[in-house]
């Protein structure tokens, strides 16, 4: 590290310079944070648990949910801590550490999003080589390499920018550590800084951007040669969220980075870098979610289950200790018909007995214990009744101690 390093901590003045707006900006973040760690972890927890959901597809957008997780949490609590706190200061080491997982978090989410574009276009253009092609090796593939290339290049900006001169002022005017702000802070030269931005920079960044467009052009082409409307509609459908997140993503980082260092404004690239540290993690799982059928049927499915957990673990008091006796009650087998049904009952179950002209009936004795593990082991068999009443059993006793009654009936024969 140059020996003109003379400071150890920096200040992030954030995102507004008057501290009258950071209460405001405090529960605003904080909303957005709580929001981005909800959406995300619901999206990953249902894609793990839906078996219909574990394809090459899902498994994608799976880390990208993974991956706005790490942006949004590589500076947003920073952020939260410094507007509840009032103490804007971070560590020189810090600092560093922080770009490094939010340049690895933000790069990476441009990789997933061109590996989302191949998959689409090998589903759309290739779909009876898909499977073959997109095997899970190759998904696995795609996704360590991607993470391999995006740490590198995180490294390398990261020990080139600790290792510039920083003698002129401790100040950073954003609300993270970043590249730009750094260099601006800078008291030597950025010349390599730069170059490698705009070479090494623009492959990173614009290699993916590429993939997508070749992607789509390819997918538009055949899709329209489709005859039906309704599979041309349905096939753009499949690509609506992807390409609104592509549009968020990329028209950020071009507006942020690809521009003169002479045409910076912070105001500026603050409110910009807002919109992909902080609003495109937020609003990926909404955007991937409201217009894609199968994960919104399993995240119904998911919470119906919940729902249907939770009232059989409070439905413990549903079926009470002491189930009143009419609740034990016995069809009389001296009533051929007692339930009124239009059926005999169970005279056709029983040996013939001629002494009173019918079948003998074997009705077990079922006492409250035994009718209670009988409430417990059904509840869950009829989800349709809601809230069971009045102890309403999932079966009606009757027809719960008739099928008890005929297996006890079948193990004494």
């Amino acid at each position: 590290m140059d020996n003109h390093t003379i400071m150890d901590t920096f200040v992030l003045v954030g995102l507004s310079s008057n501290p009258k707006h950071d209460s405001f900006l405090c529960v605003l973040f904080f909303i957005m944070y709580s929001t981005t760690l909800i959406g995300n972890v619901a999206i990953i927890s249902v894609i793990i648990r839906s078996h219909q959901l574990h394809t090459p597809m899902y498994f994608f957008l799976c880390t990208l949910s993974m991956v706005d997780l790490c942006l949004s949490t590589a500076t947003v609590p920073k952020l939260l801590f410094n507007l509840f706190s009032g103490q804007k200061t971070i560590s020189f080491y810090g600092c560093f550490i922080q770009m490094y997982f939010f340049l690895s978090a933000g790069v990476m989410d441009g990789f997933l999003l061109a590996v989302m574009a191949l998959d689409r276009y090998l589903a759309i253009c290739d779909p009876m080589h898909y499977t073959i092609i997109m095997s899970w090796r190759l998904c696995a593939l795609l996704v360590s390499g991607s993470w391999v290339i995006v740490s590198l290049h995180a490294l390398m900006h990261t020990v080139m920018s600790a290792r510039l001169s920083f003698c002129r002022s401790n100040v950073i005017h954003h609300f993270f550590c970043d590249v730009p702000p750094m260099l601006k802070l800078s008291c030597s030269t950025t010349f390599a800084n730069e170059m490698i931005i705009f070479t090494e920079g623009s492959f990173i960044i614009m290699g993916p951007m590429i993939v997508i467009l070749i992607s789509y052009v390819r997918i538009i082409s055949t899709v329209l040669k489709i005859q039906s409307s309704k599979g041309r509609n349905k096939a753009f459908s499949t690509c609506t969220s992807h390409l609104t997140a592509v549009g968020l993503f990329y028209g950020a980082i071009l507006f942020m980075y690809f521009r003169p260092s002479s045409s910076y404004s912070l105001e500026y690239d603050k409110a910009i870098s807002v919109i992909y540290t902080v609003v495109t993690p937020m609003l990926n799982p909404f955007i991937y979610s409201l217009r894609n059928k199968e994960v919104k049927g399993a995240l119904r499915k998911t919470w119906s289950h919940r729902k249907l957990v939770t009232t059989g673990q409070a439905g413990l008091n549903l079926c009470p200790r002491n189930p009143p006796l009419a609740d034990l009650r016995i069809r009389d087998s001296s009533d051929p018909d007692s339930d009124g049904d239009g059926k005999m009952g169970y005279q056709d179950e029983g040996p013939y007995n001629p002494q009173n002209g019918r079948r003998n009936i074997r009705q077990p004795f079922l006492g409250q214990r035994s009718a209670r593990r009988g409430c417990q082991r059904v509840r869950f068999q009829n989800q349709s009744r809601g809230p069971y009443q009045n102890h309403q059993y999932p079966q009606e006793p009757h027809q719960y101690l008739e099928t008890r009654s005929k297996q006890y009936w079948r193990q004494g024969m």
